[in-house]
C-alpha cells in the first residue's frame, strides 16, 4: 500500500486531512476532501509529529482570538476504554461567564490548543463575554514548546463515538467549572464532521430524557457545512469528486483494514466500520426531533459545497417544516444558505456569527 499512499500525499492540495497544516485549501473546519482555496484562518506553523509517546495535555501559547484569555487543560475519556481527548477551557477574566461556547472543528489531524479557533469559538473568544471549549481527538497532544505531537496508534483507535463521548464529557466539566455561571447558557458550533459530532451528542442527550439538563441550557445550535449522508458513502463521493482515481485504492483500503492509506483521510478503519459512520443525519435527528420537538438547528451552508451538497440539508429543513405543519414532532431547523461559498464557507458566516454573538444578552 506505500505506493498508493504516496500518491495521496500530493494530492493535498485536495485532501484537507493530511498530516500537515498550511497546505492550499485545507482548513480545520474542512472535511474529507476541499477544491483547493486559500485557508480562512491561519494553521499554527509547528506539523504534527507521528509515532512518538503523547505527552500529557498541556496549553501553549494562546494565537489569535484566545490571545490573553486564561486557559484551563483537562482531560476527558472516550467511549472505548484506554482513550482520552484534551479539552481546552478558555476563559474572560473576572466574574463566572454567563455563557459557554463549545467550537467542534471538522474532519483531520490537528489540534485547537494553541487557541485559533474558527466560527463561533472565534466570534464568542473576540467578544470577551464567553467562556470557550475546544475538544482535541484521541492521541492528539501538543508538547510544552508547543509542538503538536500525534500518537498515531492512538487516534488509529478512534471512532465518531470517542468523539461524540469527549465532546459531551468535556461539556458537563466545563459546566461544573467554578469560573462559569452555575446557570450559564451553553452555544454550540459544530462544522462538518463537528456537525455530525454535535448532532450525535444531542440525540445522545435527548435519549436520556428528563435526567439529562445539558438540552435545557442549549441556546443555540449551529451546524455549518453538515454532511446528511453516512461517512462511508461520503468519503468515497467526495474522492469521486476530486480524487476520482483514488476510489479502487480506497475501497481496497477498506478490505484491508489499511490505515497506511486511511489515516491520510484523517480516519482510521475502525471509524469507518463503527455504526455511526455507517447512518446518515437525517435518522439522528428525526430521534432528536421524536425526543426533544422544537429544538432549534440554525444551519449555515454554501451552495457551491461539493464535500457535503447543500441539497440534502433543504430536504431536512423542508421535512421538519411539513412535519410541523402536520402537528408530528419536529425540529425548529433553520436554514441560511450562502450563495458562492463551498464546504469551507466565507467571510460572511465570520460576520454573521460575530452579530449572532453581539445579539446575545450576556445573561438569560
Amino acid at each position: 500500500m506505500a505506493h498508493r499512499a504516496s500518491n495521496l500525499v500530493w494530492a493535498g492540495l485536495l485532501l484537507c486531512s493530511v498530516v500537515a497544516w498550511g497546505l492550499p485549501g485545507c482548513h480545520a473546519g474542512s472535511g474529507v476532501a476541499s477544491s483547493p482555496e486559500p485557508p480562512r484562518t491561519p494553521r499554527p506553523s509547528a506539523a504534527p509529529e507521528a509515532e512518538q509517546a503523547a505527552p500529557r495535555c498541556v496549553a501553549p501559547e494562546q494565537h489569535g482570538a484566545s490571545a490573553g484569555l486564561s486557559v484551563e487543560v483537562f482531560e476527558v475519556e472516550a467511549e472505548a476504554p484506554g482513550l482520552r481527548c484534551c479539552a481546552f477551557l478558555r476563559s474572560p477574566a473576572g466574574l463566572p461567564a454567563a455563557n459557554l461556547a463549545y467550537f467542534q472543528s471538522g474532519t483531520g489531524i490537528y489540534t485547537t490548543a494553541h487557541g485559533d479557533l474558527d466560527g463561533l469559538g472565534r466570534s464568542a473568544a473576540r467578544s470577551g463575554r464567553f467562556a470557550v471549549l475546544s475538544v482535541d481527538k484521541p492521541g492528539i497532544t501538543v508538547a510544552s514548546d508547543g509542538r503538536v505531537v500525534v500518537d498515531r496508534g492512538v487516534f488509529a483507535l478512534h471512532t465518531m463515538a470517542d468523539l461524540v463521548a469527549c465532546g459531551r464529557r468535556a461539556l458537563d466539566v466545563a459546566l461544573a467549572r467554578p469560573g462559569i455561571d452555575g446557570q450559564a447558557s451553553v452555544l454550540v458550533h459544530g462544522h462538518s464532521e463537528g456537525a455530525q459530532v454535535w448532532a450525535r451528542i444531542l440525540d445522545v442527550s435527548a435519549a436520556r430524557g428528563a435526567a439529562d439538563a445539558l438540552l435545557d441550557r442549549v441556546r443555540l445550535s449551529v451546524l455549518s457545512g453538515l454532511p446528511m449522508e453516512p461517512v462511508v458513502s461520503g468519503a468515497e463521493r467526495q474522492l469521486g469528486v476530486f480524487m476520482p482515481f483514488e476510489i479502487e485504492a480506497f475501497r481496497r483500503a477498506l478490505l484491508a483494514r489499511d490505515d497506511d492509506y486511511l489515516l491520510l483521510l484523517g480516519m482510521p478503519w475502525r471509524y469507518f466500520e463503527h455504526p455511526t459512520a455507517r447512518e446518515g443525519m437525517a435518522a439522528v435527528l428525526s430521534r432528536v426531533a421524536e425526543k426533544r420537538p422544537g429544538l432549534r438547528l440554525d444551519l449555515f451552508h454554501g451552495e457551491r459545497d461539493r464535500n457535503a451538497p447543500i441539497a440534502p440539508v433543504r430536504a431536512l429543513v423542508e421535512a421538519q417544516r411539513l412535519a410541523r405543519a402536520e402537528r408530528r414532532p419536529a425540529l425548529d431547523a433553520r436554514l441560511r444558505a450562502y450563495p458562492g461559498a463551498t464546504h469551507q464557507l466565507d467571510a460572511r458566516l465570520d460576520t454573521d456569527l460575530d452579530a449572532l454573538v453581539a445579539s446575545l444578552p450576556a445573561r438569560r
